[in-house]
């Protein structure tokens, strides 16, 4: 996982995760795939999360990206909201396995 704010302090940490990704926030981001149903969706996910918390979410702090985890990779329990930082104001968080035989452990 990239650890650090952009800049000198920036680093790759494989302690915390290993796997293959690719950010798709914010919009636009990666040309040549039609994200448009998923910007869709999470629009939808923010509105509603608005509506039930009352508080808004800024589209531009968003962040995404869909990972891809090789046999062995992994993405451990962390804190990565560091005061000082944009990770700081995260209002909200979730992941979403696609794979079908996923198991919590």
């Amino acid at each position: 996982a990239g650890v650090g704010e952009a800049g000198s302090t920036k680093r790759i940490d494989n302690s915390v995760r290993r796997c293959e990704q690719c950010f798709v926030f914010p919009k636009g981001r990666q040309p040549g795939f039609d994200l448009n149903a998923l910007y869709n969706t999470v629009d939808g996910l923010q509105a509603a999360l608005h509506d039930s918390a009352g508080k808004p979410l800024d589209g531009l702090l968003t962040e995404g990206l869909f990972a891809s985890y090789p046999n062995g990779g992994y993405y451990r329990r962390h804190v990565d909201a560091a005061t000082g930082t944009t990770s700081a104001l995260r209002a909200w968080s979730f992941l979403l396995y696609l794979n079908e035989d996923w198991c919590e452990e």
